[in-house]
C-alpha cells in the first residue's frame, strides 16, 4: 500500500474523536481527515447516562449506537474528504519534516504510513488494574458489569472504588451476586450524590470505607482479598468469588510519549483549545490532561481541538499533494457502506450451534480458538473485529464463537470445565483440550496474536 497523505489524523473514536472527525468532516479539507480507531470506548460499559443534553436517560449501549449511526451517516455523506481505518491502532508517531508527521498504524494486519500536518490524538484510557493482579483478569477480576454480571450469578463479589463507574456496577451487580461489598480507600464516596442515595439504598449491601486491598489471592482464579483497615492499621481476608476493580483509568498515550510531553499520570498536557507541545498537534477527551474525565467535556474538547487544528491548518498554507501519495484510498468499510449495505461490517466470527460445539469443536483434530462472547457487549463487538481477520488470515486454525445468550448447552459446558467470569474470553484448543487462554480487551488483537504464536511452536 501506498504512502497516505492527509490534511488531518483523528486518532480514537470515543465523544472526544467523534466530534472531531464531525468537525472535520464539515470542514471539507482538500487533503482530508484521516480517521483510525477501534470500535467503540469506554462509553459503552456505561449502565446508565443521565447528563447527556436532550436525553434524559440511556444506557452506553444506546448512547454507542447512537454515536456509530451518526457515524456511518457522516462517512457517507463525506466520504470524498474522509479516509476511515477501523479497526485499527497507530503504533508510532515521528517527525517527518517541517509541519509534517509520520504516523503508523496498523490495520488489517497490516502496517500503514500516513503523512499528516495535523494530528488529533482521542485515544481515551483503559481501566487500571490492582498490581501484581494482571493473571486474574478474567479469572474473577472484572471491570465491567454490564458485560460480566450474568457470570456472577448466586456468588460473593466486592466491588473496589467508589466513583460513578464503581457505584453503576454495584447497582447492577446486586441483581445477581448473593453477597455486594462496596470497599474503597477514602472516608467517603466520590461519586455522584444521586448514584450514592442509590447505592446505600440497596438491600443487603456492605459498604467499607477506609479499605484497601493489600494483594489479591487465589492460584488458577481468584479466590479471595486480603484487605486492610485504614482507619486501624488491621489486616483481614475475605473469601471472594468476584472482584470488579473501578479505580481509575490508565490513558492511552504510548504512541505518543516520545515525541510529546505528558504529565506524571502520562496524559498529553493541553496547552488551551486542545494544543501540546508540538505544532499541528493536538489532544482531547481523556487522552488530554485536566481533571473531569466526563463524555461531554470529552465532546466539548473534541469540537474546540478540532478548530483549532483547522485553524492551524489554514495558517500554514494549502494543501500540497506529493507523489508518491495515494489520496484516493478508501476502506472495504465505506466501500461496502456506499454500495448501499451500511450495516455491512468487514469481519465476522464464526458462530456455532451447540451441536455443533460439541460434535465439531470438541471433536476437532489440531488447534481451534474459542471465543466466548455476550451479545450487546461492547468489547465482544471490538474483538470480533480482529477474531474475524484472523480467521481470514489462518485458515489451518479453526475459529468458533459461542454466546451466553444463544449457546446454552455450550455455555454450561464452558463454565463447568472452563470456569469462564468474563466476556470475551478467548481459548486455544488443541485436539478439543485447553491449551491456553487469554482475556485483555485493551488490546484484543495482542491475545489473538499470542494464541496464534502458540499453535507455531
Amino acid at each position: 500500500m501506498k504512502l497516505l497523505y492527509t490534511d488531518m489524523l483523528i486518532a480514537g473514536l470515543g465523544p472526544g474523536g467523534f466530534t472531531a472527525a464531525l468537525y472535520g468532516a464539515e470542514a471539507l479539507l482538500p487533503g482530508k481527515v484521516t480517521i483510525v480507531s477501534n470500535i467503540g470506548s469506554q462509553a459503552d460499559t456505561t449502565p446508565e447516562i443521565t447528563n447527556w443534553p436532550g436525553v434524559p436517560r440511556m444506557s452506553g449501549q444506546d448512547f454507542q449506537k447512537m454515536i456509530n449511526d451518526h457515524f456511518e451517516e457522516l462517512i457517507i455523506k463525506y466520504h470524498d474528504y474522509l479516509n476511515v481505518f477501523i479497526p485499527a491502532r497507530v503504533v508510532g508517531v515521528e517527525l517527518a519534516a517541517k509541519d509534517q508527521y509520520m504516523v503508523n498504524i496498523r490495520h488489517d494486519g497490516k502496517n500503514q504510513y500516513v503523512l499528516t500536518r495535523a494530528l488529533l490524538i482521542a485515544t481515551g484510557a483503559r481501566n487500571r488494574n490492582l498490581k501484581g493482579a494482571e493473571h486474574f483478569v478474567g479469572k474473577g477480576i472484572s471491570f465491567c458489569a454490564t458485560c460480566d454480571a450474568s457470570l456472577y450469578e448466586g456468588r460473593k463479589v466486592w466491588v473496589y472504588g467508589s466513583g460513578n463507574t464503581a457505584l453503576e456496577n454495584a447497582i447492577m451487580l446486586h441483581k445477581h451476586v448473593s453477597s455486594l461489598t462496596l470497599a474503597f480507600v477514602t472516608d467517603n464516596i466520590s461519586g455522584v450524590p444521586d448514584l450514592a442515595r442509590r447505592v446505600r439504598s440497596l438491600p443487603g449491601i456492605t459498604i467499607m470505607p477506609q479499605t484497601e486491598i493489600v494483594s489479591v489471592l487465589g492460584d488458577a482464579n481468584l479466590t479471595g482479598v486480603r484487605f486492610k483497615n485504614l482507619a486501624t492499621g488491621k489486616e483481614d481476608v475475605k473469601a471472594l468469588n468476584g472482584l470488579f476493580v473501578n479505580i481509575g483509568m490508565d490513558v492511552n498515550t504510548d504512541p505518543f510519549k516520545d515525541i510529546i510531553e505528558t504529565n506524571r499520570y502520562g496524559e498529553i498536557i493541553s496547552r488551551g483549545r486542545g494544543r501540546t507541545s508540538l505544532p499541528g498537534v493536538f489532544v482531547a477527551g481523556d487522552a488530554g490532561s485536566g481533571s473531569k474525565k466526563q463524555l461531554i467535556i470529552a465532546a466539548g474538547k473534541g469540537a474546540d481541538a478540532a478548530t483549532a487544528a483547522i485553524e492551524y491548518l489554514t495558517s500554514i498554507g494549502p494543501f500540497t499533494p506529493c507523489a508518491d501519495c495515494d489520496q484516493a484510498y478508501l476502506s472495504p468499510q465505506i466501500l461496502s457502506m456506499l454500495e448501499g449495505d451500511k450495516k455491512e461490517k468487514i469481519y465476522s466470527a464464526t458462530d456455532v450451534s451447540d451441536d455443533e460445539f460439541f460434535e465439531e469443536v470438541l471433536t476437532h483434530k489440531g488447534y481451534t480458538i474459542l471465543d466466548v462472547r455476550k451479545n450487546g457487549c461492547p468489547d465482544c463487538e471490538v474483538a470480533e473485529q480482529f477474531f474475524g481477520a484472523a480467521k481470514e488470515e489462518h485458515g489451518e486454525i479453526k475459529f468458533s464463537s459461542i454466546e451466553l445468550d444463544r449457546n446454552s448447552l455450550a455455555v454450561e459446558w464452558v463454565r463447568n470445565n472452563e470456569n469462564i467470569q468474563h466476556v470475551p474470553t478467548f481459548i486455544l484448543l488443541f485436539d478439543g483440550k485447553e491449551v491456553a487462554r487469554r482475556v485483555d480487551m485493551e488490546q484484543p488483537w495482542k491475545v489473538i496474536e499470542e494464541l496464534i504464536a502458540l499453535t507455531e511452536e
